[in-house]
């Protein structure tokens, strides 16, 4: 079961909303598992009224379709911020589904 990529915006507004806190926590996570990768957008992934945001996405498809990415915003609580690093530790979308911490960040209605 391969480890999630996660992304972090480096967009202006949410590097300036985004807890000091997140990127160590993020990063410890990742280094936790065998494989996920922690990303940090050189810009804007685009949802600003939800900033901080962060994506979420399997490293690979096994039916080799295309990956299905969760966008998850606003990340300012620490509750949420460990939701989502306890969740990259245990494999991430590939391995269980949004915890129910997270489920209202979702950020579904991005076209």
């Amino acid at each position: 079961m391969p480890d999630p990529v996660v992304v972090t915006c480096g967009g202006r507004r949410c590097l300036a909303l985004r807890p000091d806190a997140s990127t160590d926590l993020l990063r410890a996570a990742v280094r936790e598992t065998s494989g996920a990768v922690l990303i940090r957008s050189q810009g804007c992934l685009g949802p600003c009224v939800w900033a901080p945001v962060a994506l979420v996405a399997p490293r690979s498809d096994p039916g080799g379709g295309p990956l299905a990415a969760t966008m998850l915003g606003p990340l300012h609580h620490p509750a949420d911020l460990h939701s989502l690093a306890d969740w990259v530790r245990g494999g991430g979308p590939s391995a269980a589904p949004l915890p129910a911490q997270l489920r209202d960040l979702q950020r579904r209605d991005l076209a």
